[in-house]
């Protein structure tokens, strides 16, 4: 009788859970860094690491002048042509 409740309560949290969405072969550590001043929050710096593969692809497509660095362009280029379209996917 404990082992069918047990999976049961197993069951109906693994129905409850919410919705995660993610690009099937991009992998993301996120972190959101709170900034203080001191009157309190002063505001919020949102970080993302992108796993190896996907960063060797981004660097590889979009650093025009292959020295290792994103210039201004570059950077603007990388988000047009990898992140402008996020907003459609909520």
């Amino acid at each position: 009788m404990t082992f069918r409740i047990l999976c049961l309560c197993f069951f109906i949290a693994l129905l409850s859970a919410g919705s995660a969405w993610g690009h099937a072969h991009v992998w993301i550590h996120g972190a959101v860094i709170v900034h203080f001043d001191e009157k309190g929050v002063a505001g919020f710096k949102q970080e993302w690491v992108f796993d190896e593969m996907f960063s060797h692809m981004i660097i590889h497509d979009f650093d025009k002048n292959k020295n290792g660095r994103f210039e201004p362009e570059e950077v603007k280029e990388v988000y047009r042509g990898a992140f402008s379209n996020l907003k459609d996917f909520g």
